[in-house]
């Protein structure tokens, strides 16, 4: 036993030394204690893509029947960790109310002796979800947990001895490989009463899996969790490798982060009230994601004009409605310019024409477009279409037979003067 193991040790260390003749034992209700560890030393298999792997044992043990389970890890984060707990729940089919475990950084972020363990935010989320508490051991004190260190021996010595160091496998066939050992030669063993006493398995069967609690339907998948996060005034906030939004509302305020495999999500700063949802993708890393119903309407507003030309096909596009006049003359500043650089002038020609057209100008703007497509190609741009316009409206107000040769005035496109520029016996003949 793990006492046996300690007074061996004294002897060794202190020869001459009167081993403990007490001890004080250990009693553990059914079902409510399960214990975690790592044992010590790494295992190597070759993977079948050829790659050395070590691997370290995670081990878990119930605290009252000594029932054991245990799979390879590829290292002691939290991470692994948790997927290692979830995979021992779904193999012993039933929780414990309690997790006790040593104080390994990937559980444990500060612990010292008297006080209270600081838990690991990542691990506590994923136990608060499963309803599983947890209790790490007493600083310097390993009998806290010797139901999961006395089988870790047992693992070594009865087990591991069994596989083959360096055989080709997968993790997932070795630690399948490791558990068959366990359930024969420690799990069916018997337990105290130099091996003839009753099972572990027998003993998890009849007592410690009925006084379990039962699984949630779905087991949670462990998540990264970021504590107390500010959101910034661009209703941002940044956890790990991401940037992500939060309703606007959140700006300025402090909320909750918790990234999956596949999703993030962000919680009120209690915990409580999930205030968003992002699906993420290994290639948006580093990037940041925005949803648009995060944002004040203002800014979605600002954010629909951009969206709306995403690509030449939507230029060219709302061109042809205003007119031949201006599809060619946009469709010319786009072969000329790009689409990153062009679009800025065409959305203009584009915004101003349907300007135009609602004021009852679309016979003016189209000829204004034709005006400035016939000009050189340095002069193709949204201030000429502008000055191209005013010229042949001021034309028309001078002239004798014009359509408004009764007004004696007439409001020009955005103020101002005709385009000096475009005099009317350049740019076009009289109306007649």
């Amino acid at each position: 036993s793990f006492y046996r193991g300690v007074d061996a040790a004294v002897a060794e260390l202190a020869p001459g030394a009167k081993p403990s003749e007490t001890y004080l034992a250990q009693n553990h209700n059914w079902g409510l204690e399960l214990q975690v560890d790592y044992l010590g030393g790494t295992f190597k298999i070759m993977d079948p893509d050829g790659t050395v792997k070590k691997l370290i044992v995670c081990e878990f043990c119930w605290a009252a029947s000594n029932y054991v389970c245990a799979q390879f890890i590829g290292a002691m984060s939290t991470r692994e960790t948790a997927g290692a707990l979830v995979s021992a729940l779904k193999f012993y089919g039933r929780k414990p109310a309690l997790l006790v475990c040593d104080n390994a950084w990937s559980m444990v972020e500060k612990h010292e002796y008297g006080k209270e363990a600081i838990i690991n935010p990542g691990m506590q989320r994923l136990l608060s979800k499963l309803g599983i508490q947890i209790n790490p051991a007493t600083v310097y004190s390993p009998q806290s947990k010797s139901a999961v260190e006395y089988a870790g021996r047992l693992i070594r010595e009865r087990c591991l001895r069994r596989m083959p160091e360096g055989a080709v496998m997968s993790q997932a066939e070795a630690s399948r490989e490791l558990q068959r050992l366990i359930d024969r030669y420690i799990n069916s063993a018997g337990f105290r009463s130099a091996g003839r006493g009753t099972s572990r398995a027998e003993l998890y069967r009849r007592y410690e899996a009925p006084a379990a609690m039962p699984l949630p339907e779905v087991l949670p998948e462990y998540a990264e969790f970021y504590p107390h996060v500010r959101a910034t005034r661009a209703y941002l906030v940044s956890a790990g490798d991401w940037t992500l939004s939060v309703p606007y509302e959140y700006a300025g305020r402090l909320v909750c982060v918790e990234i999956g495999k596949d999703e993030a999500l962000v919680w009120t700063n209690d915990g409580m009230k999930l205030i968003a949802r992002h699906a993420l993708a290994k290639a948006d890393a580093g990037r940041t994601i925005v949803d648009e119903a995060h944002m004040p309407p203002s800014h979605r507003a600002i954010k629909a004009k951009e969206l709306k030309y995403k690509c030449e096909g939507d230029i060219t596009a709302a061109a042809r409605k205003l007119g031949p006049g201006a599809a060619s003359l946009c469709s010319a500043i786009l072969r000329r310019d790009g689409f990153l650089q062009g679009r800025k002038g065409c959305i203009a020609i584009i915004n101003f024409g349907i300007k135009q057209i609602k004021l009852d100008r679309k016979a003016e703007f189209e000829e204004a477009c034709s005006n400035v497509r016939a000009k050189e190609p340095r002069d193709w741009n949204s201030y000429k279409v502008v000055g191209a316009l005013k010229t042949i409206l001021q034309e028309e107000i001078d002239s004798e037979d014009g359509r408004f040769q009764k007004q004696s005035s007439l409001p020009l496109p955005d103020g101002g003067a005709p385009d000096a520029g475009d005099s009317p016996a350049k740019t076009r003949s009289r109306r007649t």
